[in-house]
């Protein structure tokens, strides 16, 4: 653990700049295919149940829809 703290603490990597984007335009229709998906063939909801709905409900968010 020692050896990676000491690697990326180094002056080399703090100069590194991340960037981050807005990909809803490029994924928003294969979300909709999936929820159709659930929709059209609903074998997982029969299989997990009630249980496997709730666990999956937190990964929505509606506000990118």
């Amino acid at each position: 653990m020692r050896q990676l703290l000491n690697q990326w603490s180094h002056p080399a990597f703090s100069s590194i700049e991340v960037l981050t984007a807005d990909w809803t335009q490029e994924t928003l229709l294969s979300w909709f295919d999936s929820i159709w998906q659930g929709v059209a063939l609903p074998k997982g909801l029969v299989r997990f149940g009630l249980s496997g709905f709730i666990k999956m409900t937190p990964e929505i968010n509606i506000q990118d829809c």
